[in-house]
């Protein structure tokens, strides 16, 4: 059975943040980078341990997308069968998860 995405604000104005940034600079690249954080998001209803525990946090994995290496921050719910996303960030940015 497969798990539902939920996205907390945090998540969604960090979403929100890159594409405008990217998109004042290059609305390829914002186009691009966003369908690839949204491509590693895919595929965490089928594989919601896909992405690394972190260090840092518990409870907290994080999954990096393939192609421009955005992190995305996330917790799994097992009994409501839910992957709840915490943050998307790129690594030179500096956050704590």
């Amino acid at each position: 059975m497969t798990y539902s995405i939920t996205y907390t604000r945090e998540a969604l104005s960090d979403l929100n943040a890159i594409s405008t940034y990217l998109r004042e600079r290059n609305l390829a690249a914002a186009k691009a980078v966003i369908q690839d954080i949204k491509t590693a998001i895919s595929h965490l209803p089928d594989f919601p341990q896909l992405g690394a525990v972190s260090r840092k946090l518990t409870g907290v994995r994080r999954l990096v997308s393939s192609r421009y290496h955005y992190v995305i921050a996330y917790k799994v719910d097992t009994d409501r069968r839910e992957v709840v996303i915490i943050a998307v960030f790129h690594p030179r940015q500096q956050k704590t998860v």
